[in-house]
């Protein structure tokens, strides 16, 4: 078999760059080891509203709830609430299965229960259920998530994992969604999804992540229905392609830093590498490092923030989190929050010489390195 690209990962960031792929008339197959779309442990689904508006092709049967409400609230105790147009709560299921069925209307030859095993060259050795095949390709992409074993072969090393674990719950919550900080830049959360709620949590280790869903549970009520542990990338890769192969998604690490979503990163990733491809395959060579470079360029200054912000979390007692948590002028927070660009909309809410005043007044390496990221921000903010 052959084709002019060959996607490896069928998730949310492989069916959106294969569906603008083939929408611009490539050849492309797809390969998957899941049994089929919608089948494997996902995000909460809570998209922000840019998110929503960019996707190229949507669905008004996604949408669960419109997030009007959200309230975070401290490792101590205090809370914030704002309010407005916050975010969508979509169905990630449906989501997965009506992108399925356009690619397919679309020409792409896509296969579940395919196995990537390597590279070998411009082949790739897949296993499916019938034996042992190779696919011959100009260009590969690895959206095969956190242990992505195209990023693993091609650009060396798996990425650090965070876990991430929903719970679903047989409980009704209206419309608010709740965020508590936990441990450093770890969380929990409590939010509606269509006649149920979801609850949930992010930490260093599964056991904990569990831990913090169930404390959320028994504050909801009602019976747990459904358990999902998924692992988190915790770091994005420095690169997303070496010659003629690409990785995009989880298997990039193209997760935002604070709150762990990823479908907003990988849909700009989807967008700039599907433009790049068409471009390298009109052209005389593949070259597809301009892809990296305009997802940088776009989202660059959000994920170099938020890992400042997250480091600078992550080394910090329960008291300074408490001191930067009552820095956040609320009435700026709700005017300026973007989920899509949470950590800007963030700081931006912060008074800058209360806020570089707490950095350096700590003694950790962390507040050295935001310190290194956020200067250069007030300065241009001021």
């Amino acid at each position: 078999m052959r084709a002019e690209v060959l996607i490896v990962g069928a998730g949310i960031s492989g069916l959106l760059v294969s569906y603008l792929l083939a929408r611009e008339g490539v050849d492309v197959v797809q390969v998957d080891s899941s049994p089929g779309p919608g089948r494997r442990p996902h995000c909460s689904g809570i998209l922000g509203m840019d998110c929503w508006r960019l996707l190229p092709f949507r669905s008004d049967g996604w949408r669960l709830n419109n997030i009007r409400e959200a309230t975070f609230i401290s490792p101590k105790g205090s809370s914030k609430t704002i309010r407005g147009d916050i975010a969508l709560v979509v169905d990630r299921e449906r989501m997965e299965e009506d992108l399925v069925s356009e690619v397919l209307s679309e020409g792409v030859k896509l296969s579940f229960g395919s196995k990537f095993i390597g590279v070998s060259g411009r082949k790739a050795l897949i296993k499916t259920q019938s034996g042992r095949t190779d696919v011959g390709f100009f260009i590969a992409i690895g959206a095969d998530g956190s242990r992505s074993k195209v990023a693993h072969s091609t650009l060396g090393g798996y990425l650090p994992l965070d876990f991430g674990v929903n719970m679903a719950v047989r409980s009704r919550t209206g419309e608010r969604y709740i965020v508590r900080l936990r441990r450093g830049s770890y969380f929990s959360w409590v939010h509606p999804r269509g006649d149920i709620t979801y609850v949930g949590a992010v930490g260093p280790t599964p056991e904990l992540a569990v831990e913090w869903a169930r404390k959320e549970a028994s504050v909801v009520g009602g019976e747990i229905i459904k358990t999902m542990c998924h692992p988190i990338p915790a770091s994005i890769r420095s690169r997303f392609s070496s010659k003629n192969i690409a990785v995009l998604g989880d298997a990039a690490g193209q997760v935002k830093p604070l709150s762990r979503g990823g479908v907003f990163f990988s849909l700009i990733a989807a967008m700039n590498l599907s433009r790049e491809v068409v471009r390298s395959l009109e052209g005389d060579h593949i070259d597809l490092t301009t892809y990296d470079r305009r997802w940088w360029k776009t989202l660059g200054g959000e994920v170099r923030l938020g890992y400042a912000v997250r480091s600078f979390l992550d080394n910090s007692s329960e008291e300074k989190i408490e001191r930067m948590f009552s820095l956040v002028n609320i009435e700026s927070f709700s005017e300026l929050f973007n989920t899509d660009k949470q950590v800007i909309s963030l700081l931006r809410s912060v008074s800058p010489d209360k806020l570089f005043l707490e950095v350096i007044s700590s003694p950790s390496a962390a507040a050295k390195s935001a310190a290194k990221f956020l200067i250069p921000w007030l300065d241009v903010k001021g």
